[in-house]
This record gives structure tokens, C-alpha cells and sequence, in this order.
């Protein structure tokens, strides 16, 4: 079990194996895949880069979308119907079994029900006649994620598919996000511009920006007024 370094955070346990602080930055990042902190998840999640490392990782022809499509394709070739554009309003349950679904006025009967929606939303808002398990709504929630869609007329030679934008101050980041449910005003920037490699994904002598900043969990912020201020702090930084 010791060597699985669930004894230290990941920070701690990127400081034993890099010296330089942008190395720990750089590897501290992983926490944030699974919405973390690297100064409290264990050093475990050191196993996320090292499987990038050893077995690299993969772009889709078409671009990420083509997954999307495929799953689609594939689970029709079986027989799988879809309801695009369809709100789920309720699960539906009877004597604690769950019988289907409602769907405006219409009810869609079934046997098995999986909801793809966080636990909490699904509890209060689909599921909002059924006994919630408290100890596990109370738990403390993962970090999201703010993300802009920009399209960019023009190109930057100097980017590539992956960039990233460190904050000067990692650790405080972090504090914001996890004990004062903010967004500081330094954030790490992630920028993805899948016309790197795909270039039908923008328009000629232009690129497609993905931009995220690590977020707080939802507990009733102005979010209009964060959206606008890191919008703002991204483009000054």
C-alpha cells in the first residue's frame, strides 16, 4: 500500500520526484481530472500521467465528436432507439421501484433507468418524491469547470493542440476554489485548439479556442457576474 503513495497528497508526492517548481505545477495539474486538489488528493492520481506517458494518448479522425457518433451508429446497429431533444422531468418509482420515465406529458415505461446527471441534481430534481441519502448529498463536492467557446479570425503559430496557462499562485488557486467557491483572478487557463490537428474544425486562417478555468461547485454564486470578471481576467493575463 505504500507504494501506491496514498500516505501523501499529490503535491507532496510531485515534490519528492521534481525539484523545479514548474514540474510540480505542471503534474499537480492531474488533480484536476477528476475535479481535485492536488494539496488534498492522494498522491495515487500520480498514475494518470504516467499511463499518458507510457501509453500516450489519442486524437479521433473528425475530432472528438466522431466518439459521439460512433457510440450512436454502433447502438442502432443493436437496435437502440434515441429521443433527441427530449427533457427527462421525473424518474418515475412505485413502491421504491423504479417503472419509467416522464417526459412532459408523456410517460415512457421501463424496467431500467440510469441517469447520466450527477447524483445531485438527479435526487432533487428527478427524483424529488424519493428519500435522498443525506450522508451522501452532504459530502463535500468535486470542482467544475467554466468554459468559453471562442471562434479566433486569426492563427498563433506559437500554440499547439494542448496549452496551458499556469496561475502564479497555485496554491491560493485552489483555496478560492475549494474553501471560498470563487474563481481568482489569476486562474489557470486551459486552451485546447483542436484545428491544430483537424483543421476543417475552424475556418481557414482561423482557430477554434476551448478555454477552461478550474470552478467552484454550484452553491448559488452570481454566476453572470464571474462569467463576465473571468472572461475579463483571462484575456488581460
Amino acid at each position: 500500500m505504500t507504494k501506491l503513495d496514498i500516505n501523501k497528497n499529490l503535491s507532496d508526492y510531485n515534490s519528492t520526484i521534481f525539484k523545479d517548481p514548474r514540474l510540480i505545477q505542471f503534474y499537480n495539474r492531474f488533480a484536476t481530472y477528476n475535479g481535485s486538489s492536488p494539496y488534498r488528493t492522494p498522491g495515487i492520481m500520480s498514475m494518470i500521467p504516467s499511463l499518458e506517458q507510457s501509453f500516450g494518448t489519442y486524437f479521433p479522425e473528425g475530432g472528438m465528436h466522431q466518439i459521439t457518433k460512433s457510440l450512436e451508429k454502433l447502438a442502432k446497429d443493436i437496435g437502440i432507439q434515441f429521443h433527441f431533444n427530449t427533457k427527462v422531468d421525473e424518474i418515475i418509482t412505485k413502491r421504491t421501484k423504479v417503472v419509467g420515465i416522464k417526459t412532459g406529458k408523456s410517460f415512457i415505461p421501463s424496467d431500467i433507468v440510469i441517469s447520466n446527471a450527477d447524483i445531485v441534481p438527479t435526487y432533487t430534481k428527478l427524483l424529488p418524491k424519493e428519500k435522498a441519502p443525506k450522508r451522501i448529498l452532504s459530502q463535500e463536492r468535486s470542482s467544475s469547470a467554466l468554459i468559453f467557446y471562442w471562434g479566433i479570425t486569426k492563427t498563433f503559430p506559437d500554440l499547439d493542440l494542448h496549452n496551458i496557462f499556469f496561475s502564479a499562485d497555485y496554491k491560493n488557486e485552489f483555496k478560492l476554489i475549494f474553501q471560498d467557491q470563487l474563481i481568482c483572478d489569476d486562474p489557470t487557463v486551459y486552451i485546447n485548439i483542436s484545428s491544430k490537428e483537424e483543421s476543417t474544425d475552424a475556418p481557414e486562417g482561423c482557430e477554434n479556442w476551448f478555454t477552461m478555468v478550474n470552478a467552484p461547485t454550484n452553491n448559488g454564486q452570481d454566476w453572470d457576474a464571474i462569467i463576465i470578471q473571468t472572461r475579463i481576467n483571462i484575456i488581460k493575463n
